[in-house]
């Protein structure tokens, strides 16, 4: 493998690693400087600086084991005493999100974090929590006392050397023990542009770049310069549905509003055919997804009727909102959603918005009315029930949506330490979310990274370096 790589990024940020996100540009310099107790890919959990861990008293009590001989950057060995500094910092209610992500506080803040010896930690919640190993790989572990980057950074296999507001260097540590043959140095650059970092791959002046145009991947499979890896995301392309207001407060209105959208079509034509029909809430990487049950199909009849049911008037409006960014298909998708409302006898609104910051705090505050375009992104089925779904946390995403029996399958489910039984009891409540439809339902995206032929790597060492199943 080349020692010097170039990668190019949407953007490049160096951030407070307890910062909680979801960005993809971001989550991959950070795993290679900051790695986690351990790693999951929506079915299971895998140990990095974790060996062990398992938990008792149905959820509550959690117990890791960490693996010996590995150190941070600054020489000191990993302990349990930086493990439980690292949870207690992360769980800070002065820690923030971006773009309001609910942060760590919220599953674990006013848990009992102690080091039972030099290589165990030991976590009591007053609230089950079975699905904890979901919510952990993202969450950096730093060394005790850690006061920024000018104390190095964490006990990774990178250590970071340079970086301003568009770029990073990272450097290989000889000390990081690793079976794997990795790049000396990786050069992270930002260009905003998805066709400009595809053209810089073309052109040979980089090896990798994450997202190029999706509307040019078959062109850049065929390119003599280029090869494209592709991964199913665990993003789930959806629009909320204003449940709380009528009439979306009717399960029929909101069955005819996923039952009128061709989607097979619509990822034809916005997604280039790069996606999955979705047939919940899930992306099929989730724990919590039924594989059984089949997306809604397109039936524009079967949503004049269901419309006709609810009593809904000819001329009532329904806004279709959507960013101008993140998706970045969030304009296509609305003008498709809003005609595919018209042939059913709505009338559809499409209302664009360009700051994505005040979007997403509008639709946090409740301010917007209609249906609302997002992409829901954690890994965790845990983490998107909790905080999009149940009524009872009332979370900053949640819409109004209420069922007292999904409240209680997901109650049961995480304080349910046995994984089978447990995505049983998910995959009850998954079947009432599809048939009560509080979102509409659209697709799981894929997504890629453009390389230059002369870079030689295998989907192993995507793996290894973090860059793929990060979302």
């Amino acid at each position: 493998m080349t020692d010097n790589v170039t990668v190019l990024l949407p953007y490049v940020k160096i951030d407070d690693p307890h910062l909680c996100t979801d960005a993809h540009a971001l989550l991959v310099i950070r795993r290679l400087l900051f790695p986690g107790l351990l790693h999951h890919d929506g079915t299971r959990g895998y140990g990095v600086l974790a060996e062990k861990w398992d938990s008792r008293d149905t959820g509550k009590t959690w117990r890791f084991t960490l693996k010996k001989g590995r150190s941070f950057e600054n020489g000191k060995e990993l302990t349990a005493e930086d493990v439980v500094y690292s949870l207690k910092r992360a769980a800070d209610p002065s820690v923030a999100g971006q773009l309001f992500t609910v942060t760590y506080n919220e599953y674990f803040g006013n848990a009992e974090i102690y080091p039972e010896d030099r290589y165990t930690v030991v976590l009591k919640n007053s609230q089950p929590i079975a699905d904890l190993e979901e919510l952990l790989p993202d969450l950096a572990i730093l060394p005790k006392g850690w006061n920024g980057y000018q104390d190095g950074a964490g006990a990774g296999w990178y250590r970071l050397s340079a970086h301003d507001e568009t770029s990073a260097r990272l450097e290989r540590r000889t000390d990081a023990p690793f079976d794997r043959e990795l790049p000396q140095s990786l050069t992270f650059e930002a260009v905003t542009e998805a066709a400009d970092r595809a053209n810089h791959i073309m052109q040979g002046k980089a090896h990798l770049a994450l997202d190029p145009p999706t509307e040019h991947i078959d062109e850049l499979i065929q390119s003599r310069e280029t090869i494209v890896y592709g991964w199913d995301t665990s993003l789930s392309v959806i629009f909320f549905i204003e449940c709380r207001a009528q009439p979306f407060d009717d399960i029929r209105v909101r069955q005819a509003l996923n039952y009128a959208v061709d989607t097979e079509r619509l990822i034809s034509v916005v997604a280039f055919g790069h996606g999955k029909a979705l047939n919940g809430p899930f992306s099929d990487r989730h724990f919590a997804r039924d594989p059984q049950l089949r997306p809604y199909p397109y039936d524009p009849q079967k949503a004049r009727e269901l419309l006709q049911q609810a009593g809904l008037p000819n001329d009532f409006v329904v806004e279709v909102h959507a960013p101008t960014s993140i998706p970045e298909e969030g304009p296509a998708l609305a003008r498709f959603l809003a005609n595919c409302y018209q042939r059913i006898g709505l009338q559809a609104k499409v209302r664009l918005h360009e700051d994505r910051s005040e979007y997403a705090r509008k639709i946090t505050a409740k301010e917007l009315h209609g249906i609302f375009c997002f992409d829901s992104s954690p890994l965790s089925s845990y983490k998107v029930l909790h905080e999009k779904l149940d009524s009872r946390f009332g979370g900053v995403w949640w819409q109004g949506y209420h069922s007292d029996e999904m409240n209680s399958l997901i109650s049961q489910a995480s304080a349910t330490d046995d994984p089978t039984a447990r995505r049983n009891l998910y995959q009850q409540a998954y079947r009432i979310l599809h048939n009560e439809a509080p979102w509409v339902y659209l697709y799981q995206p894929r997504r890629f990274w453009a390389v230059h032929n002369s870079f030689r790597i295998t989907d192993r060492d995507f793996d290894d370096l973090g860059f793929f199943n990060i979302e």
